[in-house]
C-alpha cells in the first residue's frame, strides 16, 4: 500500500487511467483512526463521469482491489441539524394519510398510486440513531442512484428505517425490483432491500377473522397461551411484556412456525433467539427474550412488513391481545392487526 499522500494519489490515477475513466479533479484520503485502511474521496467533473465510474464499481489500485461508491455520509451540518432536531423524522402529516401518496382520504391499502410504489428498507442495526428525511444524505444517495439508473422519483416519504418511494411508472417499479429485489440496492456502502408496495391490511383482516372465530368458539384450555402453565392467564403472565401474537395464511404447520422464527432474525433483526411458540387455533403466541426485542419486531411488521412463506402477517403485542372488559381475562380483544399507520400506537 502507498505511504505518502503523493504515492496514494498517483496509484488512484493510474487506476483510472487504466480502466478508461475520465480523471478526477481532486483527491481527498481520509482514515479513521486507528483504521488498517481508509477511503479515497474522489471528484470528478460530471454527473455523466459519476455513473461512468459507478458503472466499472471496481479498480485495482496499487495492486490492491478497490470498490467506487457514492458517499452518504459526509453531510456533517444535515447530521448536526437531524440530531438536535426535535421534530419527527418526516414532516408533521395526519397519522391517517397515505404513505405513497400523502392523501388523507385513504390508507396505503387502497392507494391508487400503489402499483407506482416500492418500499426501501434500510437494515436493521445500520443508523439506528439516525433521523433521515428527504434532506438527508442518504436520501439524496438513494435519488442519485435511482436517477443514474434511468429512475424517476416522484415522491418520497421516510417512516423510521422506510422509505415510501413513488416512481414515474408500474414498468418502472417491475424493473426495479427485478434489478434490486433480491440483491439488494447498493447506495454507498449500504445495500438497501427493495420491496413491493404490499400493505398489512390482508394480514390484518385475516388476523380479525381468526379473533372472531376464537371468540366464537369454546375455549377449554386452562393453560397459559403463553407459558402453557396452568393457574392463570395471558394477562397475569409474567411474560406478557416479552410476546407477540402472530397471525397470517403463512403459519401452517412446523415450517410455518420455523420460518416465523427465521422471519423475525433475518428480517425484523431480532438478535436474540425466540424463547417460546405456542399455537391456539390460527394464532402463534410468540414470547421473546425482551420487550425491547419485541418493540424491534413491531417497528418492522409496522414499517415494511413482516413476510412468512410469501404472506404478510400480522403482529400484535400480547399485552394488546386481552382485555378485561371486552370477553373477559386472557380472551382476546377486538384490536386489529398491525397495520403501518398503527406503529406509534402498538410501540408502548
Amino acid at each position: 500500500a502507498a505511504e505518502s499522500d503523493e504515492e496514494r494519489s498517483a496509484a488512484v490515477f493510474a487506476a483510472f487511467r487504466d480502466a478508461g475513466l475520465p480523471a478526477p479533479n481532486r483527491l481527498q484520503y481520509h482514515r479513521k483512526k486507528g483504521a488498517a485502511s481508509g477511503a479515497m474521496y474522489c471528484r470528478v467533473d460530471s454527473t455523466e463521469d459519476q455513473a461512468r465510474c459507478i458503472a466499472v464499481g471496481k479498480l485495482k489500485v496499487g495492486g490492491s482491489p478497490g470498490r467506487m461508491y457514492i458517499p452518504v455520509f459526509g453531510d456533517r451540518e444535515w447530521r448536526a441539524k437531524a440530531t438536535s432536531s426535535k421534530s419527527s423524522s418526516v414532516p408533521a402529516r395526519s397519522r391517517r394519510a397515505c404513505f405513497l401518496c400523502g392523501d388523507p382520504s385513504h390508507e396505503v391499502p387502497r392507494c391508487p398510486a400503489r402499483k407506482k410504489c416500492v418500499l426501501v428498507c434500510r437494515e436493521w442495526g445500520v443508523g439506528d440513531d439516525e433521523i433521515i428525511g428527504e434532506g438527508s444524505p442518504l436520501h439524496k444517495a438513494i435519488c442519485g442512484v435511482l436517477d443514474i439508473a434511468g429512475y424517476t422519483v416522484q415522491r418520497a416519504y421516510w417512516h423510521k428505517k422506510v422509505c415510501y418511494l413513488q416512481l414515474g411508472s408500474a414498468d418502472e417499479v417491475e424493473k426495479l425490483l427485478a434489478a434490486a429485489g433480491q440483491r439488494g440496492l447498493g447506495v454507498g456502502s449500504e445495500t438497501l432491500r427493495v420491496r413491493p408496495a404490499r400493505s398489512t391490511k390482508a394480514a390484518a383482516n385475516a388476523a380479525a377473522a381468526a379473533r372472531k372465530a376464537e371468540a366464537e368458539g369454546d375455549d377449554d384450555c386452562a393453560a397459559c397461551r403463553l407459558c402453557g402453565a396452568e393457574g392463570h392467564d395471558m394477562a397475569g403472565c409474567d411474560a406478557r411484556n416479552c410476546a407477540v401474537v402472530v397471525c397470517g395464511a403463512g403459519l401452517v404447520g412446523e415450517d410455518g412456525e420455523k420460518a416465523l422464527a427465521r422471519a423475525i432474525a433475518d428480517e425484523a433483526g431480532v438478535t436474540e433467539p425466540v424463547k417460546a411458540m405456542r399455537r391456539h387455533g390460527a394464532k402463534l403466541y410468540v414470547t421473546l427474550a425482551s420487550a425491547a426485542d419485541v418493540r424491534t419486531l413491531m417497528d418492522c411488521a409496522a414499517g415494511e412488513g413482516l413476510e412468512v412463506l410469501g404472506e404478510l402477517i400480522s403482529v400484535e403485542p400480547a399485552t394488546a391481545s386481552f382485555c378485561d372488559t371486552a370477553g373477559g381475562p386472557g380472551r382476546p380483544s377486538k384490536a386489529k392487526g398491525l397495520q403501518p399507520t398503527d406503529a406509534d400506537q402498538r410501540r408502548h
